[in-house]
């Protein structure tokens, strides 16, 4: 029900509803505004874990609350788990968006191809000299 509200406002009322005082924020019920402070905590949570070491290295975040990021982002994840479905309805994907065919797992297969490849190739010794192996020679040679 709370995501109900979330998923048949347009983004633009969302938007304005996620955390700013924006003029769509007023018409937002309350469990529907959890929802979407959820959601925007998940896409900010998201970029500092991903830019986590710039981050600490430019004192904008502590060790110990770099180190609490990805748990609390799980936590989070977890508490929007339930509004997963009507998420996505509010943003109108059809079928055809949540069953691209990278989705079906033919990305696995063509990786699990390219492995059985490499190894073969390996096997029959026609795989191709990697830049590290020449220098380790040239230095035994040496």
């Amino acid at each position: 029900p709370a995501a109900a509200g979330a998923a048949g406002g347009s983004a633009g009322a969302g938007s304005a509803g996620a955390g700013s005082a924006g003029a769509g924020s007023a018409a937002l019920d309350p469990a529907t505004r959890a929802v979407l402070t959820t959601v925007r905590d998940v896409v900010g949570l998201a970029a500092i874990e991903r830019n986590l070491d710039w981050y600490l290295l430019n004192g904008r975040l502590s060790v110990q609350r770099g180190r609490l990021v990805g748990a609390y982002l799980d936590r989070l994840l977890t508490r929007l788990a339930p509004h997963a479905q009507a998420l996505v309805d509010g943003f109108g994907l059809e079928a055809e968006h949540l069953r691209a065919e990278i989705a079906t797992g033919v990305e696995g297969g063509r990786q699990d191809e390219a492995r059985r490849w490499r190894a073969a190739e390996q096997a029959a010794g026609r795989e191709p000299i990697t830049e590290k192996a020449i220098k380790d020679r040239t230095r035994a040679v040496s």
